[in-house]
Protein backbone atom coordinates (compact mmCIF):
# COMPACT_ATOMS: atom_id res chain seq x y z
CA UNK A 1 0.00 0.00 0.00
CA UNK A 2 2.81 2.33 0.45
CA UNK A 3 2.80 4.90 -2.52
CA UNK A 4 -0.73 3.68 -3.42
CA UNK A 5 -3.38 6.34 -3.79
CA UNK A 6 -6.22 6.04 -1.03
CA UNK A 7 -7.90 9.32 -1.45
CA UNK A 8 -8.85 12.55 -3.45
CA UNK A 9 -10.00 15.92 -1.88
CA UNK A 10 -11.11 19.47 -2.80
CA UNK A 11 -11.80 21.90 0.27
CA UNK A 12 -10.85 25.16 1.38
CA UNK A 13 -8.82 26.87 4.05
CA UNK A 14 -11.02 28.02 6.72
CA UNK A 15 -8.93 30.15 9.04
CA UNK A 16 -5.45 31.74 9.24
CA UNK A 17 -3.07 33.13 12.10
CA UNK A 18 0.14 34.15 12.69
CA UNK A 19 2.02 32.17 15.23
CA UNK A 20 4.92 33.43 17.24
CA UNK A 21 8.28 32.59 15.51
CA UNK A 22 10.35 31.25 18.39
CA UNK A 23 13.13 33.32 16.18
CA UNK A 24 13.08 30.36 13.26
CA UNK A 25 11.29 32.34 10.69
CA UNK A 26 7.40 33.02 9.81
CA UNK A 27 4.91 30.23 11.09
CA UNK A 28 1.52 30.22 10.32
CA UNK A 29 -1.33 28.14 11.55
CA UNK A 30 -3.70 26.94 9.10
CA UNK A 31 -7.13 25.39 9.64
CA UNK A 32 -8.95 23.41 6.60
CA UNK A 33 -11.68 20.99 5.83
CA UNK A 34 -12.32 18.89 2.41
CA UNK A 35 -14.58 16.93 0.69
CA UNK A 36 -13.60 14.17 -0.97
CA UNK A 37 -13.50 10.31 -1.47
CA UNK A 38 -10.95 8.46 1.07
CA UNK A 39 -10.70 4.54 -0.73
CA UNK A 40 -13.68 5.13 -2.09
CA UNK A 41 -15.87 6.55 0.49
CA UNK A 42 -17.44 10.03 0.70
CA UNK A 43 -15.56 11.81 3.70
CA UNK A 44 -14.57 15.27 4.89
CA UNK A 45 -11.22 15.83 6.36
CA UNK A 46 -10.87 18.49 9.05
CA UNK A 47 -7.68 19.79 10.37
CA UNK A 48 -5.37 22.02 11.34
CA UNK A 49 -1.19 22.70 10.86
CA UNK A 50 1.07 24.88 11.64
CA UNK A 51 4.42 25.84 9.10
CA UNK A 52 7.40 27.89 9.58
CA UNK A 53 9.67 28.56 6.57
CA UNK A 54 13.74 29.02 7.86
CA UNK A 55 16.88 28.95 5.23
CA UNK A 56 15.17 27.72 2.27
CA UNK A 57 12.95 24.95 4.29
CA UNK A 58 9.61 24.29 4.94
CA UNK A 59 8.65 22.42 8.29
CA UNK A 60 5.46 21.87 9.64
CA UNK A 61 3.20 19.44 11.47
CA UNK A 62 -0.50 18.68 11.86
CA UNK A 63 -3.57 17.08 13.12
CA UNK A 64 -7.12 16.17 12.63
CA UNK A 65 -10.17 13.68 11.41
CA UNK A 66 -12.06 11.97 8.34
CA UNK A 67 -15.08 11.75 8.90
CA UNK A 68 -17.57 9.10 6.11
CA UNK A 69 -20.85 9.60 5.23
CA UNK A 70 -21.35 6.25 7.28
CA UNK A 71 -20.38 7.80 10.33
CA UNK A 72 -16.49 6.40 11.13
CA UNK A 73 -14.08 8.57 12.26
CA UNK A 74 -9.92 8.21 11.60
CA UNK A 75 -7.77 10.38 13.55
CA UNK A 76 -4.59 11.53 11.73
CA UNK A 77 -1.11 13.32 12.99
CA UNK A 78 1.40 13.93 10.58
CA UNK A 79 4.84 16.25 9.84
CA UNK A 80 6.53 17.00 6.69
CA UNK A 81 9.70 18.97 5.60
CA UNK A 82 10.52 19.86 1.79
CA UNK A 83 12.51 22.80 -0.19
CA UNK A 84 10.57 25.89 0.07
CA UNK A 85 10.77 26.09 -3.77
CA UNK A 86 9.18 22.18 -4.22
CA UNK A 87 5.46 21.97 -3.93
CA UNK A 88 6.56 18.10 -2.84
CA UNK A 89 6.18 17.34 0.40
CA UNK A 90 7.75 14.89 2.46
CA UNK A 91 4.96 13.60 5.35
CA UNK A 92 5.24 11.42 7.94
CA UNK A 93 2.16 9.97 10.01
CA UNK A 94 3.04 9.13 13.74
CA UNK A 95 -0.92 7.87 14.70
CA UNK A 96 -0.97 3.90 15.04
CA UNK A 97 -2.74 1.97 12.43
CA UNK A 98 -6.25 3.24 11.86
CA UNK A 99 -9.31 1.28 11.30
CA UNK A 100 -12.35 2.54 8.68
CA UNK A 101 -15.21 0.14 9.91
CA UNK A 102 -16.88 0.33 6.16
CA UNK A 103 -15.29 -3.04 4.80
CA UNK A 104 -12.95 -3.01 7.89
CA UNK A 105 -10.23 -1.33 6.17
CA UNK A 106 -6.82 -0.99 7.79
CA UNK A 107 -4.00 1.72 6.84
CA UNK A 108 -1.23 0.58 7.73
CA UNK A 109 0.96 4.23 8.59
CA UNK A 110 4.64 4.86 9.33
CA UNK A 111 5.40 5.54 12.64
CA UNK A 112 8.26 8.21 12.41
CA UNK A 113 10.18 10.72 9.80
CA UNK A 114 12.12 8.26 7.50
CA UNK A 115 11.01 4.71 9.22
CA UNK A 116 8.90 2.89 6.68
CA UNK A 117 7.58 -0.36 8.82
CA UNK A 118 4.20 -0.27 8.98
CA UNK A 119 2.40 -0.14 12.92
CA UNK A 120 1.65 -3.50 13.67
CA UNK A 121 -1.36 -2.55 15.80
Amino acid sequence: MLGQQIGDERGKVTGRRVLPSDGQGPKMEVTFEARGQFDGIASVNVGTYWTVQTNGLLYGEGEGFITTNQGNIVQWTGSGAAASHSMSLLVAVETPAAVLAAGHLELALPRKHGDRTADPA
